[in-house]
């Protein structure tokens, strides 16, 4: 069966931010990616170097490219200007400084069309910043689904538009660790799922990169932004009704993002952080209603994030 000459199967949103040194790279990926019909959405986020430039050059040459420039306002910002105009059956996110594998995309489209799934999960590597392979990250291991669902293994690529449209899921703006939000409750809410073990994403670890070169101040704050949007879906969502597992992976999750944060805090000297305090105490004091693999993982950010306290205040939940 032919598909319409005007059906656009993939939407890619690559919000761009001072990139210059490997958008060339990121673009060229996305042109061998089969005989799908594509449209590729670069949203230039205020960039003060070339950038926007080389975009625009691209945008010249391959029709299927679309630039929008905007000032600068963040990853979140910019991916939501992307899925504003975005046209395509099934909707992807690639960060500018990153690459997908020769004819993924077709692969991963394929097997969204045959489940009809509303998310399509793969296998992603971590690269050096001068792009060679380093190891996985977040990587299916196919012992347990529920780890997926929070989070905890898979990379999201596909997502289905309407879907996306009916959950009305937009990414926060205005903080960092966004994609820490936006994923679990994505996943959380899709009807059908792909899980695959395609190896299909090269993540760039790139010293250069806002999340590298942005004040501990700021992420602190989105790291207790995006814990605290958590939990107000867990209580939504993540009930006693909800599997044991998935119900522990989900809090493990939110531990481990507090353990980060907890981290940090040495070097802030600003003990207003302490009122998060009793969400860590309330997970852990569930500790003894997960599964066992979750409750050592708990007990380990725990341990973590009070390591991080310690010169705040003196507290500890009794086991």
């Amino acid at each position: 069966m032919s598909k319409p000459d005007n059906k656009i199967e993939v939407s890619v949103i690559i919000p761009v931010y001072n990139v210059e040194k490997y958008l060339v790279a990121c673009i060229d990926s996305l042109m061998c990616q089969g005989d799908l019909s594509m449209e590729f959405i670069l949203v230039d986020d205020g960039s003060t170097d070339l950038s926007g430039k080389i975009a625009d050059e691209y945008a010249k040459k391959e029709d299927r490219i679309k630039v929008i420039h905007q000032e600068n306002g963040g990853a979140s910002a910019a991916r939501n200007a992307g899925l504003d105009v975005a046209q395509g059956e099934y909707i992807a996110f690639l960060d500018s400084d990153d690459w997908i594998k020769e004819s993924s995309l077709s692969l991963l489209y394929h097997e969204a069309i045959k489940y009809q799934a509303d998310v399509v999960m793969g296998n992603m590597w971590l690269c050096d910043q001068d792009g060679s392979i380093n190891e996985p990250f977040k990587w299916i291991s196919g012992e347990s689904p529920h780890k997926v669902l929070s989070g905890k293994e898979g990379f999201i690529w596909l997502v289905r538009t309407c879907f996306y449209h009916k959950m009305q899921a937009r990414f926060e703006e205005g903080i960092m660790h966004e994609d820490e939000l936006w994923c679990p409750i994505v996943l959380c809410q899709a009807e059908r799922m792909v899980i695959t073990n395609i190896e299909f994403y090269y993540y760039r670890q790139n010293e250069e990169s806002v999340m590298h070169t942005t004040s501990l101040a700021r992420r602190l704050k989105s790291l207790f932004q995006v814990t605290e949007g958590l939990i107000k879906f867990s209580d939504q969502f993540v009930s006693s009704k909800t599997s044991v597992d998935l119900r522990s992976w989900w809090y493990v999750n939110i531990l481990r993002l507090y353990s980060m944060a907890f981290t940090l805090l040495p070097n802030m000297k600003d003990s207003s952080y302490i009122v998060h305090k009793h969400y860590v105490d309330r997970f852990w004091r569930d500790c003894g209603q997960m599964i066992p693999e979750s409750i050592q993982r708990c007990r380990n950010y725990y341990y973590k994030a009070e390591a991080g306290l310690k010169e705040y205040t003196d507290w500890r939940v009794s086991d």
